[in-house]
């Protein structure tokens, strides 16, 4: 089975390595398999599931409403009163859902980094010696092997090699940058998260 990372810039995964797999409990899922210890993502459209209760009562209010008005004959009322309602109603279907995306996207953004480097790593400049291109590309962005050079806390200089798939917006500024910032842990100087390219 071919196991394709979305995010090769954790190298959570290596090539040859072994995994621990075990069977999934919908045997309709395909993959059957799922790695042990994962957590499965719900799909995009469950993300709006709990909107859909909200929706569906908005509309069947306004329909009720627009009965009853044309039962009366009020259709100024109709539209006075009752229209700002299912507007009321539209724009809390909008708040609700731009909320989740936003909430998705900044969880999304707090996980991208480790959290021990996240809590526990030290903010430094690196020098950048140099930026190749890899030859691989993820999602049309190009995998760039970046040679960073820094100074730790007690004086000693480090020189490490992080490989990250940089959008092609922020390409041109990697390229060129003399510095960049990174977060490196003391006990272990070569681990490195690049909190400006997650």
């Amino acid at each position: 089975m071919t196991l394709v990372d979305t995010r090769p810039q954790l190298r959570r995964f290596v090539p040859g390595g072994r995994l621990a797999v075990r069977l999934a409990p919908d045997p309709r899922r395909a993959p059957p398999l799922v790695i042990e210890g994962a957590r499965s993502r719900p799909a995009l459209w469950a993300w709006a599931l709990p909107l859909l209760p909200l929706g569906i009562a908005a509309l069947c209010a306004w329909r009720l409403r627009l009965r009853h008005y044309q039962a009366g004959g009020e259709w100024s009322e109709m539209f006075g009163h009752g229209q700002a309602e299912f507007g009321l109603a539209i724009a809390v279907l909008l708040l609700v859902a731009v909320l989740a995306f936003v909430a998705r996207t900044l969880r999304r953004h707090a996980l991208a980094v480790p959290a021990e480097l996240r809590y526990g790593g030290v903010p430094v400049v690196a020098e950048v010696l140099s930026a190749e291109h890899t030859g691989t590309v993820i999602n049309d962005a190009p995998v760039i092997a970046l040679r960073l050079r820094f100074v730790d806390r007690a004086g000693v200089t480090h020189t490490v090699v992080a490989e990250r798939a940089i959008a092609p917006l922020r390409l041109a500024r990697v390229e060129t940058a003399r510095t960049l910032e990174l977060l490196y842990l003391p006990a272990q100087p070569t681990r490195i998260a690049l909190p400006t390219l997650e």
